[in-house]
Formats: structure tokens, sequence, C-alpha cells
């Protein structure tokens, strides 16, 4: 059986545009007999690990900014929920301040995660192809790094 890993920006249960796209392949993949992993961005309260319809996907955390932004949405009092989200958008944009010379990566943090665990799941599984989509960033540089050290890998 072939194996395939997909890196993308956010999957299920809380899927962007591009989750849901990618789910949709990797059904199709699972379908015609691949055994697919996915590596996508994961909220706070979402699981590491985590098999979803035959599909066995791993999250990263997304940066702090993210999470803030997220949270505040959540918080039943306007003031504090405004003032979470007021610090969020400041801290974003100090971050793009300080990354601007190395645009559009956002966040070489995020960068090296998705990095780490695609060779540590790639060392573990040995997969035959990655397929990885520009948003976010970090899964397009993670994609052309494995592809560079893994000759073997298709990409």
């Amino acid at each position: 059986m072939k194996k395939i890993l997909l890196l993308t920006s956010n999957y299920y249960p809380n899927a962007s545009a591009n989750g849901i796209c990618v789910h949709k392949v990797a059904e199709a993949l699972i379908n015609i007999g691949y055994e697919v992993h996915l590596i996508s961005y994961g909220k706070y309260n979402e699981p590491k690990n985590d098999e979803y319809k035959g599909i066995k996907v791993y999250r990263v955390r997304m940066p702090v900014y993210f999470q803030l932004s997220k949270f505040s949405l959540n918080i039943n009092n306007l003031f504090i929920s405004n003032l979470l989200w007021r610090f969020a958008r400041n801290l974003k944009r100090i971050k793009l301040l300080i990354y601007f010379p190395f645009y559009p990566v956002t966040s070489l943090i995020s960068v090296l995660k998705f990095l780490k665990l695609a060779k540590s799941l790639h060392k573990k599984h040995q997969f035959d192809v990655l397929v990885s989509s520009y948003n976010p960033i970090e899964g397009a540089i993670t994609g052309k790094y494995m592809k560079k050290k893994y000759n073997d890998l298709k990409f």
C-alpha cells in the first residue's frame, strides 16, 4: 500500500476551504488504496493526533496570536473579549514587522514545527508521496525541504 502525506492549514472539525478540498482529495486517495496521513494546524483544545474517516491527522499548534484571537471570540464579557482581540492583533502586527525580511513566512517557529513533525513521520512511515498546499506557506517550505532531503519522496 502506498503512503501519502498531505500538508494543509486547518482541517476538520474546523476546516478552512483548503481543508475541505484536501479532505475530498484524501477520501479519493483512500478509495484507490492509499494510506493517507495529514499535518495541519490545530487549536489548543484539539487533539494532537487523531483519525478522521480513515485519515490519520497530526496537528501543529497555531501561533499564539491566532489562538488568542480565536479564544477572544468565545468570551462573553465584551470588554475583555475586545481587549484580547486587540492584543492579539497588535502582537501579530509586531511579528509581521519582525518577519518582514522573510515574507511570506510569518513564523519561523511554525515552519520548524511542521518540518520536525514531517521528518519524524517520514522516518516512521516512509511516505511515497508528499503533497503540500501553499496555504500555509509553512507547508510549502516543509515540502520543498523534504524533497531535497529525501530524494525518493515524490513532491
